[in-house]
């Protein structure tokens, strides 16, 4: 029996259809995650860009404004500084909508929050070159920055300011702002320094005209210790340079620039902020602490003008403050200062006269020409004389007769009067020491060698010499133990038994008497630490020394090391300020100056 073949044809099969599975996509991107291990890289990334996100917003601080009259190249990516420490970046530059200037955005650090208050100062640092100051090099080799002054502890916030034109010079947060008025500018520009003493002080920050365009009101910023500068009476003028036959004055302004200068009202007056500036210097400026003041009062002019010097034997020692008509217009007044040193020359019979500087005389031998200094020559001077009974001595506002020219007898005139013994009581006269030099020879390798000592000695009524000791001592090595002093024109030998010591002072008897010796009731052996006068030579030669600039070291009084003196000074006098007796001798030994006070026997001249 035959097998039959297999039915092969498909149509004979049943037919099957594919099913399609139906998932949610959530699941299953979560599952292809799950299955691929990638989940958690997914999920980090995400917390990154969030942190990411979030710090950046937190890093920003605040944004502010700041317009300015011009860019002066500023641009964005140039940063803000304060005490030379990046606290912000410049995103933007733009043009304000009236086109009258520009709109700096500034986005600050979160630290420098506190900069954006109100009274916050921003300026534009930039290269500035003048007489006096350069700043801001750094920005020409490097990009241009905006700096900041910080405004008060306590101001409110603020993110619109307006930037000052020119940098400021003084960094200062505590200022005292004031206004000064000027009838001309005198050539003052934004930055200018204020001066006292020399020092500045605070600085110009706005120059412009007032309002009623008749002169010019300065803004000037002074620093926190200066403060009581700023005060009822105080005085304001432009220095510069001024050049006249009567003196040259402001020469330092050719080449730091023009400044500012101020004189300080009364201590007890009141602050202001709002002064009006003088045209010169006032003649008050001029002036010292215990100088005299007097008028001089005159039918014509006669040369009598500010700056005129006030001469005596030809030293200059005042000048002429001011000179105008007098309230009726029937005389020429001049107010006359005498310098402190010099005020006890000034008696009630004192004249005073014009000195022209030249003066003719003809003879059978010719013209004789005689002609004082520049100034006198051109404007004369105001000269002076004292009788040899010249009366009682004269205060402040007395008035004296100025003449035409001088009498004869006017200059043979020679009164005896103490000069240059303000500190002293009223009368007193000052010591004149004499330089004395002390010569020996040495023998060193059996060759000898000149040695010499300098130093002052005081010459006592009672024909005595006293100084320093080893300027009245031969050495122990001088040859033959003695040495010669030269002292007023004499020489006199010098030896062991011809010194009479007491410490570090010294004296020796002398044959011949001094004219300026000095009397023996002015001697005094102090017995504490007190105001002193140290005197050389001439009236010019004096140091006043406070008590409080001295200190008890072995029998002396050992003066501060920061009061400079010189070894010159060696035996110079030193003078009580309580009596204007002599107290004792300044010594100085390797640089360390003293005074040594005299002892009773020296006084007494005791054996």
């Amino acid at each position: 029996m035959s097998e039959q073949p297999a039915d092969t044809n498909p149509s004979s099969a049943p037919e099957k259809f594919p099913q399609a599975e139906i998932r949610d996509a959530a699941h299953s991107w979560w599952r292809r995650a799950a299955a691929g291990h990638l989940w958690w890289l997914t999920a980090a990334c995400l917390i990154l860009a969030i942190y990411l996100i979030v710090a950046t917003v937190r890093a920003r601080g605040p944004e502010i404004a700041i317009h300015f009259q011009q860019g002066h190249g500023i641009k964005p990516g140039d940063l803000l500084r304060h005490r030379g420490i990046a606290i912000g970046e410049v995103t933007s530059v733009e043009l304000d909508k009236e086109l009258s200037g520009i709109t700096v955005r500034v986005a600050m650090e979160p630290r420098a929050i506190g900069l954006a208050r109100a009274g916050s100062r921003f300026w534009i640092v930039r290269p500035r070159i003048s007489l006096g100051r350069v700043s801001g090099l750094e920005t020409v080799v490097g990009a241009k920055y905006i700096g900041v002054l910080p405004g008060p502890p306590d101001a409110e916030k603020q993110v619109e300011f307006t930037g000052a034109e020119s940098p400021l010079m003084m960094l200062d947060t505590e200022v005292v702002d004031i206004t000064i008025r000027f009838r001309q500018g005198y050539g003052l520009s934004v930055g200018d320094p204020i001066k006292y003493r020399g020092i500045e002080v605070g600085e110009v920050t706005a120059v412009e005209l007032n309002e009623d365009q008749n002169g010019v009101d300065v803004a000037v910023r002074l620093l926190a210790n200066a403060s009581r500068l700023a005060r009822v009476g105080s005085q304001f003028w432009v220095a510069r340079p001024d050049i006249d036959l009567t003196g040259i004055r402001g020469l330092e302004t050719v080449v730091s620039g023009r400044y500012i200068a101020v004189l300080p009202g009364p201590e007890e007056t009141e602050p202001l902020t709002v002064f009006h500036g003088l045209d010169s210097a006032p003649p008050s400026s001029e002036r010292e602490p215990g100088g005299l003041e007097i008028v001089l009062y005159t039918p014509h002019r006669g040369g009598l003008q500010r700056g005129v010097p006030v001469m005596y034997r030809g030293i200059r020692i005042g000048h002429v403050m001011t000179a105008g008509l007098s309230s009726d217009a029937t005389t020429v007044e001049a107010r006359a200062y005498i310098q402190p040193a010099y005020r006890e020359l000034v008696h009630e019979k004192t004249v005073f006269w014009n000195q022209t500087g030249i003066d003719f005389h003809f003879g059978v031998t010719g013209v004789d020409f005689k002609a004082d200094s520049l100034s006198s020559v051109a404007l004369g001077a105001v000269a002076m004389a004292t009788p040899d009974s010249p009366g009682q001595r004269v205060t402040t506002g007395h008035r004296f007769f100025y003449h035409a020219e001088a009498k004869d007898e006017w200059l043979t005139w020679q009164p005896s009067i103490p000069v240059g013994s303000a500190l002293l009581p009223e009368g007193m006269s000052l010591p004149q020491p004499l330089r004395a030099t002390l010569l020996w020879q040495e023998r060193t390798l059996g060759i000898k060698r000149d040695q010499e000592k300098l130093g002052w000695v005081l010459p006592l009524a009672d024909n005595r010499l006293i100084g320093p000791t080893d300027l009245l001592t031969p050495t122990a090595d001088a040859v033959e133990k003695q040495a010669i002093l030269e002292v007023a024109g004499q020489k006199l030998t010098i030896t062991a038994d011809t010194t009479r010591s007491h410490g570090a002072l010294a004296e020796i008897a002398v044959d011949k008497s001094f004219p300026t010796a000095w009397p023996i009731d002015r001697l005094r052996a102090p017995t504490a630490i007190e105001e002193c006068l140290i005197v050389g030579a001439t009236q010019e030669d004096r140091i006043p020394l406070p008590a409080a600039r001295l200190e008890a070291e072995e029998g002396n009084w050992k003066i501060d090391p920061s009061l400079p003196i010189d070894p010159d000074w060696h035996g110079a006098s030193v003078l009580a300020v309580s009596d204007g007796k002599l107290i004792g001798v300044l010594t100085i030994n390797q640089a360390s100056a003293q005074v040594t006070p005299l002892t009773e026997k020296l006084v007494f001249n005791d054996p």
